[in-house]
């Protein structure tokens, strides 16, 4: 049964266009119900029908509205403005660029030292050869410092020839003639699988002998 029956579209104010009425007990939904109180049952449901039923008409009417009034009046047709003169579309602009813009002054290291740029910035996290000898002062003077007496170092030490610098000689990782220092955190192959003697005895020639060949020895 359909409580909320469908109602006419010529309902007055005081017209009762919803359905039947409802018994004390229905457990349903009545719309604006909860807004009334002091009467019975019967009565509550039919004043919040009638007051549900006149705010969906006052909707109605109010979306009708809305509708005529996109519509042009009856009689009229719709006219597209027209330019009487007709100018050329200009070309388009070269973007802009300010004069002001960063520009990149290349590697620190490569300027000179009255450069006031041959410095790092607060907050790099880079090492900055020279710098931890440096107190006293803030981060971008600090590394300029650090930078200029780190070009002085090395422009102090003799090059082998024109184009070329002299470069520290190569050691080796691995040792064959001795074992490595403690607190070495880089990789030992076959260490892991090695125990019962000292750091230095186990990574003595890690890369000549075997594991096997090491506990051998012993």
């Amino acid at each position: 049964m359909e409580l909320l029956g469908t109602r006419p579209a010529c309902c007055g104010a005081g017209a009762h266009p919803l359905g039947c009425c409802v018994i004390p007990g229905y457990t349903g939904f009545i719309p604006r119900a909860q807004n009334l109180f002091a009467k019975t049952y019967a009565e509550i449901c039919k004043e919040a029908r009638s007051d549900f039923a006149r705010q969906q008409l006052r909707a109605a009417g109010k979306e009708q509205e809305l509708q005529n009034a996109g519509r042009p009046p009856q009689g009229t047709t719709g006219k597209l403005l027209t330019a009487k003169y007709r100018t050329p579309v200009p070309a388009a602009a070269a973007p802009y660029v300010s004069p002001f813009a960063f520009q990149p002054q290349g590697s620190p290291y490569s300027m000179e030292d009255n450069n006031p740029h041959k410095c790092f910035i607060s907050g790099f996290t880079g090492f900055v050869p020279r710098a931890r000898f440096l107190i006293g002062a803030g981060y971008p003077l600090t590394t300029h410092r650090a930078l200029v007496e780190f070009g002085q170092n090395r422009g102090s030490r003799p090059e082998a020839g024109k184009g070329s610098t002299v470069l520290p000689p190569l050691l080796k990782s691995y040792p064959t003639d001795l074992g490595l220092m403690p607190h070495y955190a880089g990789y030992v192959p076959g260490y892991k699988f090695q125990f019962g003697h000292t750091y230095g005895q186990l990574t003595h020639n890690a890369l000549g002998l075997s594991t096997l060949e090491k506990q051998m020895a012993d």
